[in-house]
């Protein structure tokens, strides 16, 4: 610091204000998650792991690690049934396609 210059006042009203924003924030990231994974019925954190949850001044939100482990949970999910769907997808476009050829060379060996 400068020789002179004074040292800023900490200011407790804007620290505050900041702390709320940044739960409110953190709680509504919470929610987010927690319905999207509620759609997907993916397992949600255990209510009693310290870990995964944080306090604050307005209930219980997803801790940092908390929010980590749902969306990865939610991801293994997603791409699990993607490779469902392209499964399916996949079978069903051999067998039109087998279909379609049996058909062509049924019609060409009965018009000879």
């Amino acid at each position: 610091m400068r020789a002179g210059a004074e040292k800023p006042e900490f200011d407790q009203a804007l620290w505050e204000e900041k702390r709320q924003v940044y739960e409110k924030i953190a709680d509504l990231e919470s929610r987010y998650v927690m319905r999207k994974a509620a759609r997907l019925r993916v397992p949600t954190p255990d209510e009693n792991d310290e870990d995964l949850w944080l306090e604050t001044a307005t209930g219980y939100c997803l801790s940092r690690e908390g929010l980590i482990y749902l969306r990865r949970a939610i991801r293994q999910e997603q791409n699990e049934r993607w490779e469902l769907r392209l499964k399916i997808i996949g079978l069903a476009s051999t067998t039109m396609i087998g279909t379609v050829g049996a058909l062509i060379g049924l019609v060409s060996a009965l018009k000879k």
